[in-house]
This record gives structure tokens, C-alpha cells and sequence, in this order.
């Protein structure tokens, strides 16, 4: 490979590539770079279709490990990703006829979050369940099953929007199939009417919403809010709560923090993420 050159190692190993297989950068953890080198030159993957089929073949079954919302204890669970009913789900138990959960495809998102699960291959999922956002946590022992899964889930992601918004660029299309947030970390918060003390609090900002929860791993937003308000005509933030770092030099992180808040880029009719 060394002496074809990267150029030509490129034309060789990626002559397929699927436009929704994620490609990785030096920012992306461990497991994702590991696999997408497995996948070129031990695998093979992107020069036979039939390799891919794992992937991108609408529907996918399998079992995963799955954080409990209560005792935070991990169970397997059995998963199903249906591109044709447009949902992921899994089940409590294996010969479980009805879901525990139903995720609708249009609002999934799927980043991995080693650090924050304390696992190498932890995939945090967020869905939409009656307009409140919901995480679940999930594993799997076999790196590239769980980028399969990842990739599965950006395919089923990638067509829906390919009907959704027909003749949108694919480059439109391939920011919106996950995302990573933007800036996580505990800051302190407390009520707009200042009679109670500041809690700490996990936050995330993800695209255009910063949202809290009581601790990183909480399932169910039970308090959520939405913090600031992206308004596209002006590009203000508007603060709904006061917040604050716990951290001793909070001035300094504040500003990293608000560094990381996103321009309004939405126009009228310009897909956006939801």
C-alpha cells in the first residue's frame, strides 16, 4: 500500500463506497477509525456490494446490550432496524411479540459516546417519543457489528430522506443522517425566579438545541428545556435560564462553551435538522 501511494490505495480500496457509509476523520473515536480501516483493507468490503449487505440491506436483526433506565445495569436486547415500517425497536425479551420501544427512523439520531458510556463501542441512540426526547445506551462486545448497526441505521436515515426531500443534493443530505454534539459538560443551573440554588446539571448541545439532564446517562428528559432559542431572521440566542460553569474558572470555559454555539444557517424550504 505504501509504495502504490494514498491516491491509488484510495482508487483501489474504495471503489463502492456507499454515500451514507460514515467515513471517519482523526476527531472520530477508536472504533470507528479501526473499522473503516478493517473494512477497506482486511474486509474488502468496498469492492464487492454483496460485503455490504450487513449495512444496507433495509432490515437488520440482532441483539445488543442495553443500559437499564432505572438500576443502569446492561441486558441483551433484541433490535430490529425496519427501513420499510421506517423504525428501530427492541424488545425486553426475545420471544417478545410487541416492542418495548418504538423509534420512528425520521427522528433518530446514533453518535458513539466511549467516554460517556465507559465502553469502547457505547452508541448513544436519541429519538422523539411525544415531542420529548428520549436516550437510550447500547454495546456490543464485536466492534464491527456495532458500526454495522451504526451504519444500518444512517442507510435507513439516508432513503428516508432521499423520499422525504426528492432532489436534494446528497451533500444536503448526508450531515443530517447523525451528528455529534457539539459541546457536552456539567454547568450549574438554576430558576428564572433565582429562589432556589444552582444545581448541577449535565448539558448537551445538539445542532441548535441546549437541553440539561439531572446526570449523563438519564434515559427520559424529565426536565427538560429548551435554553436557548435560535431565531433564524436575527441570529440571536435568547437565555431562558440563568446557567453557570461549576468549574473554578468559569469565565474562560463559559467562553468555550458559547464559542461552540452554531450560526443560523436555515432558510425558508432549506432542510434543517429536526
Amino acid at each position: 500500500m505504501d509504495s502504490a501511494g494514498n491516491n491509488a490505495a484510495k482508487a483501489k480500496y474504495e471503489q463502492i463506497v456507499p454515500a451514507f457509509y460514515y467515513q471517519p476523520t482523526h476527531r472520530d473515536c477508536t472504533l470507528l477509525r479501526d473499522q473503516w480501516i478493517r473494512a477497506k483493507y482486511e474486509r474488502k468490503e468496498f469492492l464487492c456490494v454483496e460485503k455490504q449487505e450487513p449495512y444496507s440491506a433495509g432490515y437488520r436483526e440482532g441483539f445488543l446490550w442495553k443500559r437499564g433506565r432505572d438500576n443502569g445495569q446492561y441486558l441483551n436486547r433484541k433490535f430490529i432496524l425496519s427501513e420499510r415500517e421506517g423504525v428501530l425497536k427492541y424488545f425486553n425479551k426475545h420471544d417478545a411479540r410487541e416492542p418495548k420501544a418504538i423509534m420512528r427512523i425520521n427522528t433518530v439520531n446514533a453518535t458513539f459516546q466511549p467516554a460517556k458510556i465507559g465502553t469502547a463501542h457505547g452508541l448513544q441512540i436519541t429519538y422523539l417519543k411525544e415531542n420529548s426526547t428520549r436516550n437510550i445506551f447500547v454495546y456490543h462486545e464485536d466492534g464491527k457489528e456495532m458500526v454495522d448497526w451504526f451504519n444500518a441505521i444512517r442507510a435507513a436515515r439516508f432513503n428516508y430522506l432521499q423520499v422525504a426531500f426528492p432532489g436534494t443534493p446528497k451533500s444536503d443530505l448526508l450531515p443530517k443522517l447523525t451528528r455529534n454534539y457539539i459541546k457536552e459538560g456539567y454547568m450549574e443551573k438554576t430558576g428564572p425566579k433565582h429562589t432556589e440554588g444552582f444545581k448541577k446539571r449535565w448539558f448537551s448541545m445538539d445542532d441548535r438545541r441546549l437541553m440539561y439532564f439531572k446526570d449523563p446517562l438519564v434515559s427520559k428528559l424529565r426536565d427538560m428545556k429548551k435554553l436557548l432559542q435560535l431565531h433564524n431572521a436575527t441570529s440571536r440566542w435568547m437565555l431562558t435560564h440563568e446557567v453557570r460553569f461549576s468549574l473554578v474558572v468559569r469565565k474562560t470555559t463559559t467562553l468555550c462553551f458559547l464559542a461552540s454555539l452554531p450560526t443560523s444557517r436555515a432558510t425558508p424550504g432549506h432542510l434543517v435538522s429536526p
